[in-house]
């Protein structure tokens, strides 16, 4: 049936035998009925580093067969596939079912519940004899597909071109000019709609099955009852879906949420700043330019907070500040300049808050929070300035919100909004003015995501987040409008990264992204849209970091940072254009610093560095190239 090595000979679907097709509810890319407009090459072309005489679980042919399986759903707005951490210990067989999964699962289709020994067996006889498998005889379905391939010896060779090269012009017999009701007939199979109530899959490898070459063939049922399994889906991801991740990294001054958390800018320029005080207390201290001192309040008394501040300018300029208050509620306090008071009132009562508030302005410059609420759902509170009240509304309900989330303004000034969802994948939820809804898709599926999200605008205002991705790799997803997708990358590998990532943009608008990288390590990625590649550096080596980086543009458009050093050390690193290295520096010595810290711009463009425990305020002062140092509150 084959005759060229890596080429796949799809399997009809049959049935259903009973009622209707199952409806596809996919959250991203492409499913049936629609396929692929064309074939893509595999880029790289695994076949170069796969053996198509054995089975190959080298990581060489994985990594290459993989990557070329990320490049080609790039075209689909899906993101790179997150192989489970135990692959090279599965069997050939379990890694197909594995990888059909994850094909299904990252278009929003529901997984086959695990491998049936039964469906296994017939799968065994069509890899052994080049067939497509059919269900043995009294296995209840109603509705199946198979798929077989020969000659190629890693399982993701097969799924690439059953998924990615199945059109005219590939390897797919049953697909030619005269007739193409077969063309893209093993996608077909691998997305097929299904109840799944329950669905199982069969899948097996013969190391000899196609005339002494490899031989891989799957099977795919609706089914009904309790079939015996050999191995199930809880067995890949026993803990759920997809990989959990650890808790979201501290936010950052550039993360693409405005300013850092709690600070503001006065009206003349210096900073404000908003910070849990004692007995969840919420304080307040500001920066008086004419006498070089800080002005200290108490915004709310103890018992107010019960979460790190967000904080937005009010249409007059004064700030409007959003905590989690007590039992989960949600409080505004509010700065009259004409009294010199302060405003209070309940957003959200008791048991609507599990997260610390992210603030942007509508349109109007109002005010609109979004938190993580009850069970997992992501909530949204805006305020109508005509009468004076609070909307609203839940984006997505309970189970989609796995961090806090990060927040930006789409081209038409409405809010966009990313999380880590279910399974660590990324979710994306926008505001649809013209009819008051919210669009909702999947950037990424499971098992991508490993922090929560930082998101900033590309130089055409469409938003490009960045995550730290499964096994400490750098992740990053940007919205192409042309064609409504996403494109996905890779920016750092395996091992890179052990933080949120702040990105702060270069001065020819792409994003440069700083880490903190293995061993305390300080790492640098940018964009080089020339060769639409990434350019690497280390900032500072091992030993330096003990946070995540927070980043500011100087004056001349390069980077500077900071981040908690050893010892409870603040570090400066600033990119020095003219010699293309870095300059370093101690703002404050060892035993000053026990947070990562948060910078502003002070109005002559110098940066200004906060740390808390103890409260301190570091400023760069350019005329004479020092540090001034002083005490915000005692």
């Amino acid at each position: 049936m084959v005759t060229t090595p890596g080429v796949a000979q799809p399997g009809a679907v049959k049935g259903p035998a009973h009622g209707q097709p199952a409806p596809v509810t996919a959250a991203a890319g492409i499913v049936p009925p629609s396929n692929p407009p064309q074939n893509i090459p595999p880029s790289p072309n695994f076949l170069n580093n796969c053996s198509g005489s054995q089975y190959d679980n080298s990581s060489s042919c994985t990594n290459a067969a993989i990557t070329a399986i990320d490049n080609a759903r790039t075209h689909e707005g899906l993101g790179p596939m997150a192989l489970p951490s135990q692959w090279y210990s599965l069997s050939p067989a379990q890694q197909l079912y594995v990888a059909t999964n994850l094909e299904r699962a990252d278009r929003g289709l529901p997984v086959l519940s695990g491998m049936a020994s039964a469906l296994d067996g017939s799968a065994a006889q069509g890899a052994a004899t080049s067939q497509d498998p059919e269900p043995p005889a009294g296995f209840p379905w109603s509705s199946w597909g198979s798929n077989w391939a020969g000659a190629v010896g890693n399982p993701l060779e097969a799924i690439y071109y059953w998924m990615y090269d199945d059109g005219q012009g590939s390897g797919n017999i049953d697909c030619t000019p005269s007739n193409t009701s077969g063309c893209w007939g093993h996608r077909d199979n691998v997305l097929m709609n299904l109840r799944c109530q329950p669905c199982d899959m069969g899948t097996a490898y013969n190391g000899s099955g196609y005339q002494g070459y490899p031989s891989w063939a799957e099977i795919l049922v609706d089914t009904s009852g309790s079939p015996q399994l050999d191995y199930s889906w809880a067995q890949v991801y026993p803990a759920g879906p997809g990989p959990s991740a650890p808790p979201p990294g501290p936010s950052t001054a550039q993360g693409g949420n405005g300013p850092a958390p709690g600070v503001i800018e006065q009206s003349n320029g210096a900073p404000s700043m908003f910070v849990e005080g004692p007995g969840g207390s919420l304080m307040n201290y500001w920066y008086i330019p004419q006498s070089g001192s800080w002005g200290a309040g108490t915004v709310a008394g103890p018992g107010n907070a019960a979460s790190a501040p967000g904080v937005v300018a009010q249409s007059n300029g004064a700030p409007s500040v959003f905590v989690e208050g007590p039992g989960g509620s949600l409080l505004n306090f509010w700065y009259i300049p004409s009294s010199g008071s302060w405003g209070e009132g309940t957003v959200a009562g008791p048991g609507s808050v599990s997260s610390e508030p992210s603030v942007i302005e509508q349109s109007n410059g109002a005010p609109s929070v979004f938190v993580e609420g009850p069970g997992g759902a992501l909530m949204n509170y805006w305020y109508i300035p005509q009468n004076g009240s609070w909307g609203a509304a839940t984006v997505a309900g309970q189970g989609n919100v796995a961090s806090t989330p990060g927040v930006l303004e789409q081209s038409n000034g409405a809010p966009t909004v990313f999380v880590e969802g279910p399974g660590g994948s990324l979710m994306n939820y926008w505001y649809i003015p013209q009819n008051g809804s919210w669009g909702a898709g999947t950037v990424a599926g499971l098992g991508n995501v490993a922090s929560a999200p930082t998101v900033v605008p590309q130089s055409n205002g469409a938003p490009s987040a960045f995550v730290e991705g499964p096994g400490g790799s750098l992740l990053n997803f940007w919205y192409i409008p042309q064609g409504g997708g996403w494109g996905a990358g890779t920016v750092a590998g395996l091992g890179n990264v052990a933080s949120a990532p702040t990105v702060v943009p270069q001065s020819n608008g792409a994003p440069s992204v700083f880490v903190e990288g293995p061993g305390g390590s300080l790492l640098n990625f940018w964009y080089i849209p020339q060769g639409g590649g990434w350019g690497a550096g280390t900032v500072a080596g091992l030993g330096n970091v003990a946070s995540a980086p927070t980043a500011l543009e100087q004056s001349n458009g390069a980077p500077t940072v900071f981040v908690e050093g050893p010892g409870g050390s603040l570090l400066n690193f600033w990119y020095i254009p003219q010699g293309g290295g870095w300059g370093a520096g101690t703002v404050a010595s060892l035993g000053s610093v026990s947070s990562a810290p948060g910078v502003i711009a002070q109005s002559n463009g110098a940066p200004s560095v906060f740390v808390a425990n103890p409260d301190l305020n570091y400023w760069y002062i350019p005329q004479s190239g020092s540090w001034g140092a002083g005490t915000v509150a005692g």
